[in-house]
């Protein structure tokens, strides 16, 4: 029979100068690995016992905090960058025989498209054909003197000359849709 190999050594070693480390670990893996994850456990255990002190607890109770709600919490920490955190609601789920939920997938929202009101207003750099209203200002439709169309947001000229009515009719309802998801959240910031 195999006789395994010591996960602990017997008695404690003396820490090593920087420059004989790369030496020690490699004559020595799992004494490193262990000392890694000794060192990191206790982490785990300082950070949960400082949230127990605030009143934070039953991750154990899978009807009051569920595996989408600890897999979005390990997320999230993901993305604060502690992995003393991550490493705790890893361990919650993994104690609970548990893997990570899968992410949410983000609701795609379309935006409203812009409603044209015909127009026949004269302005200085040629003739306002269309007006789309939105609830932060005016997109104009301009014909030009030389026939090309320009989108204008307000006052101010958004786009070349364009060759078609359609096709700056399109551009204006792209900027808008580009003005609106900008404005919203992303997932990752907490919107849905």
């Amino acid at each position: 029979m195999k006789k395994l190999p010591r996960v602990f050594p017997r008695k404690p070693s003396v820490a090593k100068p920087a420059s004989e480390t790369a030496v020690f670990a490699a004559e020595n893996h799992a004494n490193l690995d262990n000392r890694a994850v000794s060192s990191f456990s206790y982490a785990m255990r300082v950070k949960l016992a400082a949230k127990r002190l605030e009143g934070r607890g039953g991750w154990q109770d899978k009807e009051q905090c569920s595996n989408e709600y600890l897999s979005q919490l390990l997320r999230e920490h993901v993305e604060k960058g502690d992995p003393v955190d991550v490493a705790n609601f890893a361990m919650m789920l993994h104690q609970r025989g548990e893997r990570i939920s899968p992410s949410p997938v983000p609701i795609v929202m379309g935006v409203k498209p812009l409603e044209w009101t015909t127009a026949a207003l004269q302005h200085s750099y040629g003739l306002v054909i269309r007006i789309g209203q939105t609830p932060f200002g005016a997109y104009h439709i301009l014909k030009g003197r030389q026939g090309k169309f320009e989108v204008y947001f307000t006052t101010v000229p958004l786009s070349g000359a364009i060759d078609d009515e359609a096709e700056a009719l399109a551009w204006a309802q792209s900027d808008y849709e580009r003005r609106i998801r900008a404005a919203l959240p992303s997932p990752m910031e907490g919107g849905e």
